[in-house]
């Protein structure tokens, strides 16, 4: 197929960890290759410069107005810088204020006329991908091991080092190698089943951004598997939460993981954010599931140890029967890494329930922990707030190498 040489696009993540973020990304560069358009890395080379911007955290706000700031500084005269994604419809005045000549496109079907598309991005159903997405476009990177950090960079290397010998080591037991496949997108599909969310968490922008849950069709979702499956590949379900799934058009996530299993037997499953409250409503199903099928890795996101503090979210469960959950679905299903989230120094937090945060993370194989961000970013915090943050960050980040440690000296032995 020959390109438009002469129409280059760079296409730019803001926050590539985020799944959601990477399935727009999936979609945008398969509509534009389609579209016979050639993709670049080079800023000076693009003609179009695509920022698909995530506005999450006020950090990953900043991190979306300095590729901006960057790609203006660096583009041709006469290239344009195009911002989709969260950012937009969270805190549109962050773009508006790097410069007027931001272009904001919500409404995809805009591109059709500014690249003069043959193919209507509206055609572009399918929403899946691999690991080769990473390598198309520039995205930016953070994950458990901080890898801007030096302690970080020798974890991950003695990990890696370790999973290379996972047969004499046994690993499996530790869930290093699921670890490790989630951190770098190792031999997955990711496979959009939806987007928004049926909650109204206090802290979250999901809801402005993405709206109401909205899930695809069970069709849909097994055509993309056949589409990018390849043998011994595992499936990773995305969505915002993948236990309101089919909530809203008389289906289920239990339908779902078993409608793929009959069409792919034995495939291993990872489910990507499982609001803690499904645990609660229907405990039962997902003991099942979880006994019945492959389960990879599942991130059930419990945000916090205290139930003062799970109230104050507006989350509708208690932490002290997720956590017998949890243990029991490690019981029934051992091999799966259960991994999960939180929130440092949430509004009110006392020390002694930041305490109980830190015991809770050392229930999950695996965690992300992320400092509080207001839903109000006119909402600047103090400096003697920014030190109390920073003091509980690192911390935390201590137990979660204690986490991680633990696990590779137990594979040692």
């Amino acid at each position: 197929m020959k390109k438009n040489m002469g129409n280059k696009i760079l296409l730019i993540s803001a926050q590539g960890r985020c799944k959601s973020n990477a399935m727009l990304s999936a979609r945008l560069v398969k509509y534009f290759m389609e579209n016979n358009y050639s993709l670049t890395k080079k800023t000076k080379e693009a003609d179009l410069i695509v920022v698909n911007s995530c506005g999450f955290r006020r950090e990953d706000e900043r991190v979306t107005e300095n590729i901006i700031k960057k790609a203006l500084k660096k583009c041709n005269v006469i290239s344009k810088i195009i911002s989709v994604g969260c950012l937009n419809k969270i805190n549109e005045k962050v773009l508006k204020d790097c410069s007027n000549k931001i272009l904001l496109i919500d409404n995809f079907s805009e591109f059709d006329s500014l690249i003069k598309a043959k193919k209507s991005f509206n055609t572009f159903k399918n929403s899946c991908h691999d690991k080769k997405l990473f390598n198309q476009i520039v995205w930016t990177r953070w994950n458990l091991f901080y890898w801007h950090d030096v302690s970080g960079k020798i974890l991950f290397f003695v990990t890696q080092a370790i999973i290379k010998c996972k047969k004499k080591l046994s690993v499996n037991r530790a869930h290093l190698g699921e670890i490790s496949n989630e951190e770098n997108f190792d031999n997955k599909l990711y496979v959009q089943i939806g987007s928004g969310c049926v909650s109204d968490c206090s802290y979250c922008v999901i809801k402005k951004a993405r709206g109401s849950i909205n899930s695809r069709p069970m069709g849909d979702i097994l055509s993309d598997i056949r589409e990018g499956y390849r043998k011994g590949m595992t499936v990773n379900l995305v969505a915002d939460d993948c236990g309101s799934y089919g909530s809203e058009i008389g289906l289920n996530l239990f339908d779902l993981v078993s409608a793929i299993n009959n069409d792919f037997p034995k495939t291993k499953i990872d489910l990507c954010y499982i609001n803690p409250v499904w645990l609660e409503k229907h405990t039962e199903k997902y003991y099942e599931m979880f006994k019945k099928y492959s389960i990879g890795n599942a991130n059930i996101p419990v945000q916090a140890g205290s139930n003062r503090i799970i109230k104050l979210m507006n989350r509708k469960y208690k932490i002290q029967n997720i956590l017998s959950i949890i243990n029991h679905i490690k019981e029934i299903s051992p091999k799966t890494m259960l991994w999960s989230h939180f929130i440092i120094d949430y509004p009110t937090e006392t020390w002694k329930e930041f305490w109980l945060m830190i015991k809770t993370t050392q229930s999950f194989h695996h965690v992300y922990c992320f400092n509080y961000s207001s839903p109000d970013r006119n909402n600047y915090k103090k400096i003697w707030a920014i030190l109390r943050q920073t003091t509980k960050h690192a911390i935390t980040r201590l137990f979660i190498y204690k986490i991680i440690l633990g696990k590779l000296l137990r594979s040692l032995r």
